[in-house]
């Protein structure tokens, strides 16, 4: 659904994951994309994404945070991908989320996720090189929007002459 979306507002669009079945029904809620050459899916993962430094000027990612063991080199290889002044999004969702999860009955799934609070999601942003990090939330929503900026690198400095 995401990228129905996401092609309504960008025109085209890549996307990859590391399941079949989320590939196969991707393909088949928007086998007109990919029949136009506006969508093309790739199986991959995270942590190697099959690009070319500065590819994209936007990237996002919607919940796999939650699944990620470790979003550092996920978090390197979307810095790599995108030009400077690239922009990236990650919808996720925040702590709050496990206990409804148990109240729900689905306790077992919630064990299996990783929620980030919303300066610890923000850090690791930071961390990996991102500047302009914010982390939204709407009012009572467990849903956090992380977007941040992959920026110009510094100049070098001038030499004395």
């Amino acid at each position: 659904m995401f990228l129905e979306l996401a092609l309504e507002h960008c025109g085209n669009a890549r996307a990859i994951d590391h399941s079949l079945d989320m590939l196969d029904l991707a393909s088949r809620r928007n086998a007109q994309a990919i029949a136009d050459g506006r969508l093309t899916l790739i199986e991959g993962k995270a942590e190697r994404l099959p690009f070319a430094p500065g590819e994209f000027t936007v990237a996002a990612m919607t919940d796999v945070f939650l699944v990620l063991e470790d979003p550092a080199p996920v978090l390197a290889e979307l810095h790599r991908v995108l030009a400077p002044e690239g922009r990236l999004a990650i919808h996720t969702r925040a702590p709050a989320t496990e206990p409804l999860m148990r109240r729900l009955g689905l306790g077992w799934m919630a064990r299996r996720l990783r929620f980030y609070d919303d300066d610890e999601l923000a850090t690791l942003l930071s961390g990996a090189g991102f500047d302009d990090v914010t982390v939204t939330r709407r009012a009572r929503s467990y849903a956090q929007l992380a977007t941040a900026t992959r920026t110009l690198p510094p100049s070098a400095p001038v030499g004395d002459a």
